[in-house]
């Protein structure tokens, strides 16, 4: 069976696309941070509603859905997890590379890929504003986090009332 991507809605496979590259999901004991990254990243669900944790060591994910169309091992790099994906609005790969180039040059790290000649000097944020965008980034995680936890409790009170409703049911044809 060839390798095919796991990405909901791509149906990209070794054989179609024998051009693309096919990254296996991060392993859950030696990079268990990258493989939820990129789990919540694909937004799969499984039968349950719950986000979608694969058991088999056979998952992959296409280069489509990296920017450059590598997967980079830097954390700092947009494609350390997938994002590009058919069903979700992404913003432009070029500005998230510019962004991060920006970023690199602010902090004094070396580029990671040459600049163009006729690419523009970023402006530098003043410090307030960062801190601004981390306090907004640092909230709206939260926000996150906390709407996917309120979730998890609805979906477990939910199979709590439907396993009361089917004792209920159970009950009430004993009686009959």
């Amino acid at each position: 069976m060839p390798r095919s991507c796991s990405v909901p809605f791509c149906t990209t496979n070794k054989l179609k696309n024998p051009n693309l590259k096919f990254y296996i999901l991060p392993n859950g004991s030696t990079e268990p941070r990258r493989r939820t990254r990129w789990l919540q990243a694909i937004r799969r669900e499984d039968e349950f509603g719950h986000l979608w944790d694969p058991k088999s060591k056979h998952v992959y994910v296409c280069s489509q859905h990296f920017i450059t169309g590598l997967k980079n091992e830097d954390i700092a790099h947009p494609d350390y997890t997938p994002s590009l994906f058919p069903h979700k609005k992404t913003k432009c790969p070029r500005s998230v590379l510019q962004r991060l180039e920006r970023r690199r040059k602010r902090e004094g790290v070396q580029s990671a890929q040459p600049e163009s000649p006729t690419s523009e000097a970023p402006i530098p944020l003043q410090e307030l504003e960062r801190k601004q965008l981390y306090e907004e980034l640092y909230n709206l995680r939260r926000e996150r986090d906390e709407a996917m936890k309120e979730r998890a409790e609805a979906i477990r009170e939910l199979e709590t009332l439907k396993m009361s409703v089917n004792r209920e049911k159970m009950t009430l044809n004993v009686k009959s």
